[in-house]
């Protein structure tokens, strides 16, 4: 039950504070340049404080997934050739 009740904390805390936890989901880990541009660009869109987290799955092959907020921004080159192979699929020849 301790887990839960810290979980239940940083929720608090972050909601109360303005800050927004977001994980950044990429192949190769983000350079703090592009860690930077990423946070300003996503505090100026949703008006809160970000707090990144970067984790690598090498899955992706390239580009970036943002989950946050119950939320999920896909555009990895994973997710572009699973839409196309799902196109494909569905096309009538």
């Amino acid at each position: 039950h301790f887990c839960d009740c810290c979980d239940a904390f940083v929720s608090h805390y972050n909601q109360d504070n303005g800050i927004l936890p977001v994980t950044a989901v990429t192949a190769v880990a983000l350079t703090e340049s592009q860690a930077d541009k990423l946070t300003d660009k996503l505090s100026r869109i949703t008006g809160k404080h970000i707090a990144l987290h970067n984790r690598i799955d090498p899955s992706c092959l390239g580009g970036v997934r943002l989950d946050y907020d119950g939320r999920q921004l896909d555009d990895t080159v994973a997710n572009r050739l699973h839409s196309i192979r799902n196109l494909l699929n569905k096309t009538v020849l």
